[in-house]
C-alpha cells in the first residue's frame, strides 16, 4: 500500500489516486493542470507540521491588520484538529477558507522574490509632478516566507498555467491591455500590494 492510500482513508480521494497512478507529473505539470492528486502528494511530503507552517507564513486564518472594519481571519485549523484526511483535503482547497486580500497577498508576495508585505490603504494621492518626486512608504510588517529562488520559479510555473496548461488562454478572449493596467492601478493605489505581473490568480 502506498503512503498516499495509507494516509488518505477516503474511497473518494483513494480512487483519484488509482486512476493516475502512473502518471508522471513534474510541480509545473500539478500547477498548469490542477492536479488533484499532485497536490495531495505534495503536501504528503511537506508533511503536516511543515504544510501548516507554510499557511500561516502566507497569513492565512490571520487577519492582515488593514486600515479596514471588520476583516475575517478566513478558516485555517491547527494541525491538532486535522483528521485523517486533513492534509490532503487542505492541499485541493477543501477545509481551508480564505479572503480575496488574504489571497492577493499571497500572490504578491511570490512576485515580491518571496516576502508578504502587509497591506496598506492609502491616506492620499498626489497629481503626477514634470520632475521625478520620492514617496517614502513604510510596511506595517513583513516577512519571507520563501526564498528568492523559489519564488522566480512560482512565478514561471504561474505564467505556464495560462501559457500551456489547463486554463491556457484562448484565441479572441484576451484581456484588453487597458483593463490589466486598470486592474494593476487599483491594487498599487488602493491596496499597496506588489503587483504580480502576467501571472494568473484562480
Amino acid at each position: 500500500m502506498s503512503e498516499l492510500e495509507d494516509t488518505m482513508e477516503n474511497p473518494a480521494l483513494t480512487r483519484l489516486v488509482e486512476e493516475v497512478r502512473d502518471l508522471p507529473l513534474t510541480v509545473s505539470d500539478v500547477l498548469a493542470n490542477s492536479s488533484d492528486v499532485g497536490a495531495i502528494k505534495i503536501a504528503l511530503r511537506l508533511g503536516e507540521d511543515r504544510f501548516y507552517k507554510y499557511i500561516q507564513a502566507f497569513g492565512f486564518g490571520q487577519q492582515t491588520g488593514i486600515e479596514l472594519p471588520g476583516e475575517t481571519r478566513g478558516l485555517a485549523k491547527p494541525v491538532s484538529r486535522w483528521s485523517k484526511v486533513s492534509i490532503g483535503a487542505i492541499s485541493m482547497g477543501q477545509e481551508i477558507g480564505i479572503s480575496p486580500l488574504q489571497l492577493v497577498g499571497m500572490v504578491s508576495t511570490i512576485a515580491n522574490d518571496g516576502v508578504w508585505v502587509a497591506p496598506r490603504i492609502v491616506a492620499t494621492t498626489a497629481a503626477a509632478q514634470r520632475t521625478p518626486q520620492t514617496v517614502v512608504f513604510q510596511p506595517a510588517g513583513e516577512r519571507r516566507v520563501l526564498s528568492p529562488i523559489t519564488a522566480a520559479q512560482m512565478k514561471q510555473m504561474m505564467q505556464g498555467v495560462v501559457a500551456n496548461g489547463k486554463w491556457k488562454q484562448q484565441p479572441g478572449r484576451k484581456i484588453p491591455p487597458r483593463e490589466i493596467a486598470r486592474i494593476a492601478d487599483m491594487v498599487v493605489h488602493f491596496l499597496r500590494l506588489p503587483v504580480a505581473h502576467e501571472m494568473m490568480i484562480g
